[in-house]
């Protein structure tokens, strides 16, 4: 199953789940399973919520689950596929995609990696 389009709250076509769930809405998204050929809309929620310490996250493989940007050119659409499938998520300010580090190198993209 795939995710073509992932929406924030506040964009066109979340009223309905803003409206429902609040500031649990966290985002809106349409998978297509082509086997199935079955299009299905899912919503994400908020469903708890606590503190949270970042110095305590262990040590153990902290560098390769870093986010890193990743450059990629506009007319490169197989390479920002691949990126989008390994959760990379474009950053408009920085102009680049973010995903983990690990996930740039096992695409080959070491070399495009830019922070």
């Amino acid at each position: 199953m795939r995710t073509r389009t992932t929406l924030q709250p506040g964009e066109k076509g979340t009223k309905r789940w803003t409206d429902e769930y609040g500031d649990q809405f966290v985002c809106l998204r349409y998978r297509y399973d082509h086997e199935r050929r079955r299009k299905y809309k899912t919503i994400e929620l908020v469903v708890e919520e606590s503190d949270w310490n970042p110095d305590s996250l262990p040590v153990s493989g902290s560098i390769s689950e870093d986010l890193v940007g990743v450059e990629v050119k506009i007319e490169e659409i197989d390479v920002r596929t691949k990126v989008k499938q390994a959760g990379g998520r474009w950053d408009p300010q920085s102009k680049l995609w973010r995903l983990t580090r690990r996930s740039a190198e096992q695409l080959g993209l070491s070399d495009r990696i830019r922070q």
